[in-house]
């Protein structure tokens, strides 16, 4: 069975966040203070009632157990919009692992529609939808055309297809 190094769990539904570290669920709490127990009939009771709290907790979508690389999918899917300040998009104190920023995201493109003035809307394969904010200077995007997508200053994005110059761009959806 593989090791899972690193988990999230969220608390639905989130509010906003500050820079105190977030507070445990109450179902997580209940199984980790089972470890106190001393006794082992007793722990092995404590176990099985946390754990059936923290099963019935996430079956009702009150707790979302994720594993590093969900995190990253969903990192990814985000790329683009403005994510609030939450562990789970990358805040955090001085004593967690922070995860990675993703500054830059390739992918292939599924179509695009022409928004007049040589701007172009491109959905990504993922769904991902962007706008250019100035012209395409050289041909029209099309579908299976590789575009990378990179993190500028102040919150800008540079867009570029198939290894062309470079464009401004905005993610839409």
């Amino acid at each position: 069975m593989p090791t899972i190094s690193f988990l999230v769990l969220i608390i639905l539904p989130i509010t906003a966040a500050t820079s105190a570290a977030a507070p445990k669920a109450s179902a997580l709490t209940a199984l980790t203070n089972c470890r106190a127990i001393a006794e082992n009939e007793a722990r092995l009771a404590c176990y099985d009632a946390a754990a059936a709290e923290l099963d019935t907790a996430a079956n009702k979508k009150d707790i979302l157990v994720l594993d590093r690389e969900d995190v990253r999918e969903t990192r990814r899917s985000l790329f683009g919009f403005a994510l609030p300040r939450v562990p789970l998009f990358g805040a955090r104190d001085d004593n967690e692992e922070k995860v990675e920023d993703i500054e830059e995201i390739t992918a292939k493109i599924r179509g695009a529609r022409s928004l007049g003035y040589g701007k172009w809307q491109i959905v990504l394969e993922d769904g991902a939808t962007w706008s250019t904010t100035e012209a395409v200077a050289r041909r029209e995007p099309k579908g299976g055309s590789t575009v990378v997508i990179r993190r500028k200053s102040m919150g800008s994005y540079m867009m570029k297809i198939d290894g062309d110059q470079g464009v401004r761009a905005k993610r839409d959806g």
